[in-house]
């Protein structure tokens, strides 16, 4: 008797190949292909562009400079954060000029700035179907596609202004060309796979470089060609790489800083040393940089010691679990344990060197794609949840991969065989460990993962033990439920990422009702001193526009931030002090003083010396190495110290008079108040008017 589960799994090996380029293709198995990857997109652009007008702007601070960009070709090219043309964003130009272009045919508006990277995330589940297709057949790519359209970081992501989307795109781009320069040896695909990444470098600076050990590691052992050819294609593909990268960069570090905004978030005022810098060593080490220039770790500064207290709140402490942690999991945690296992089941497979064949490629490319950057990620200490979109790829391809690995594997001799219902039970029982967090769906959402699971791993198993009596007709469908009980945990918290208005800070995707306690503390101290709102007081706002009068702009602000609101709603120059988050040496006491007594600037305002850290957790707050805002004053009654800006705030709090609240709004209760920024907001801020020192 011919056994049921070998004819099975040849049927699934001839399904996986019969798309195959080198292979033709039956009429009657084009169909169900092209209708499954149909539905697929049709779900990845639904959740991508439903309700995406509610996000508003996304990032105000992003949002902010694209309004910036498009009042001035020479504020276009740098990226400038203000029309002044005052301080860069601390962002390379691609992404935002994409913005900035679709803005300028479509019109300024939230919807023509989040097209781009909603549009991006659906290519981008489309690409890597091609790319896993082409490897390991239909079924598989179908698998990853559909993984990657429904990864929830992937989604709050593709619906906001961040940068990410659009790398990820352009790097799933140069991972064709690399499959394709590793497979004919032809050096025109190495080189553009180079230009590519360089590219992407210019959206995301070192970010893009993640997945060079995985193109490096797939040309050098996998290329047609001798050693010594292959090295020294990859020699030139690092020179195009090179040049593609640092052509924007070199260029405005080499325009006088006379004739060009600061660059923000570096204190040397350096395109390079915010590369290698604030977007680079200091991301994995988590230091950053005193006002002064002189770099220090957490507990340098209480304002650097939040920026870095805000990171970890919002991802979590470096462990080698990060990506199951409360902040992380229910983000991308949800496969990992299934491209953990496709990796385990190549484990062994003999590959000739060169040339490798195209499963060979692409278990060499995802499975260094995948340790790299989780390792990286791991390991990092100062990242945002969304720049894990970059993992996203890398785990659905490998889920996808390994699932139908270990299905063949299961219908064979051998340890492997038993991997398949291993796998099931260990990835329900991490998906179990990641809605812990979630009491709410944990209630039932769980048992329905575990059981489901653990029923198909039974069967699996009583199936391979009595092989005699296995019947294919339970153990195929009992693995495909499996699988889709698998899928629910990241469907439902896709689904309901456009259901709700996403914080444009703070990008996370899920229900918004079971947001965790880091998240609510992560919030909480970020709204200490800067704002999570677009909006301004319309008080504020008549009093600052009625003021002008001659002077260049319209308000001083410590950070970029403060005064993204205000550019948005007003389209006025607006200077942010000292950049992004406030720290950036970009003026002198004497400096200010001059474009003060020049009219250039005449109001200034900065959040009070007041900060709300109840109720975060201790043995974060011991973190920050204590407070250097121990003194507190009423507003032009006492000097203040201030951490930020020391030498300006000191000129300021002592020649410059208190805007007291009255004058915004003269019914107010209280004349020595501090004012709100936003309606309704929690953010205290004071004014202060220099024009007595024009």
């Amino acid at each position: 008797m011919s056994d049921p589960h070998g004819e099975y799994t040849i049927a699934i090996q001839q399904a996986a190949t019969e798309d195959s380029p080198r292979a033709p293709a039956r009429s009657g198995a084009k169909a169900w292909p092209s209708l499954a990857l149909a539905l697929i997109l049709l779900l990845s652009i639904f959740l991508n562009f439903f309700n995406l007008t509610q996000n508003g702007y996304g990032n105000p601070y992003y949002a902010a400079a694209v309004k910036s960009m498009l009042t001035s070709w020479h504020n276009f090219f740098f990226v400038s954060l203000d029309s002044g043309g005052f301080v860069m964003i601390d962002k390379p130009p691609l992404a935002f000029w994409l913005q900035a272009s679709s803005a300028g045919l479509f019109g300024f508006s939230g919807l023509s700035l989040l097209i781009p990277e909603a549009l991006a995330g659906v290519a981008s589940v489309a690409i890597l179907y091609i790319l896993v297709r082409r490897s390991f057949g239909t079924t598989t790519g179908l698998l990853a596609a559909l993984a990657l359209a429904i990864t929830p970081i992937c989604i709050v992501t593709d619906r906001s202004n961040t940068p990410d989307s659009l790398l990820v795109l352009v790097t799933l781009l140069a991972t064709w060309m690399i499959f394709l320069a590793t497979e004919t040896g032809k050096l025109r695909w190495l080189l553009l796979s180079a230009l590519l990444l360089g590219i992407g470098f210019n959206i995301k600076m070192l970010q893009a470089y993640l997945v060079i050990p995985a193109f490096a590691l797939l040309y050098l052992l996998g290329a047609p060609l001798r050693l010594r050819t292959r090295l020294l294609h990859l020699a030139l593909a690092g020179v195009v790489l090179a040049l593609i990268s640092l052509s924007w960069i070199v260029a405005v570090d080499l325009t006088p800083v006379t004739q060009r905004p600061y660059v923000g978030s570096s204190p040397s005022n350096s395109e390079i040393d915010l590369a290698f810098g604030y977007n680079g060593i200091q991301r994995l080490l988590g230091f950053l940089f005193h006002s002064s220039g002189v770099a220090a770790p957490l507990g340098g500064s209480l304002y650097n010691g939040m920026t870095l207290l805000i990171a970890i709140l919002e991802a979590g402490l470096p462990s080698p679990i990060r990506v199951f942690n409360q902040q992380l999991g229910s983000q991308i945690g949800w496969l990992v344990p299934l491209a953990v296992y496709g990796l385990i089941v190549a484990i062994g497979r003999r590959q000739k060197r060169a040339p490798l064949t195209r499963e060979g490629q692409g278990m060499i490319l995802w499975g260094t794609w995948f340790l790299t950057m989780l390792i990286f990620f791991s390991l990092a200490l100062n990242i945002h949840t969304y720049y894990l979109v970059m993992l996203a790829p890398a785990i659905c391809a490998l889920a996808a991969i390994g699932l139908l690995k270990l299905w063949a594997a299961y219908g064979k001799p051998g340890w492997r065989g038993w991997l398949l219902p291993l796998a099931l039970a260990n990835t329900a029982a991490c998906q179990w460990f990641i809605l812990t967090y979630y009491p709410g769906w944990r209630s039932w959402l769980s048992p329905l993962i575990l059981v489901v699971c653990i029923l198909a791993a039974l069967l699996l198993v009583v199936a391979r033990l009595f092989a005699k009596r296995q019947n294919i007709a339970l153990t195929g469908p009992a693995t495909s439920v499996a699988l889709l009980a698998l899928l629910i945990g990241p469907a439902i918290w896709s689904c309901a990422t456009p259901l709700q208005v996403s914080s444009p800070l703070l990008l996370r995707a899920g229900p918004a009702a079971q947001a965790t306690g880091y998240e609510e503390a992560t919030e909480k101290l970020m709204n200490s001193f800067i704002p999570d709102s677009t909006r301004v007081d319309p008080a504020l706002e008549r009093y600052l526009l009625a003021h002008q009068g001659q002077t260049r702009y319209l308000l001083v602000t410590l950070n970029g931030v403060t005064a993204a609101p205000l550019i948005l709603d007003t389209a006025k120059p607006v200077m942010a002090l000292g950049g992004f988050i406030g720290i950036d040496p970009i003026l002198s006491q004497q400096q200010f003083k001059a474009l003060v007594a020049q009219n250039v600037v005449r109001y200034i305002m900065v959040p009070a010396p007041k900060i709300d850290l109840r109720g975060l957790p201790p043995q974060l707050l011991k973190m920050m190495g204590g407070s250097d805002n121990k003194q507190q004053a009423r507003p032009g009654k006492a000097k203040i110290v201030y951490p930020l800006q020391s030498q300006i705030m000191d000129w300021v709090f002592s020649s410059c008079t208190y805007v007291k609240p009255t004058e915004l709004q003269p019914d107010s209760a209280n004349p020595d108040q501090a004012i709100s920024i936003k309606p309704g907001g929690a953010l205290s801020q004071i004014m202060f008017d220099c024009a007595s020192h024009h």
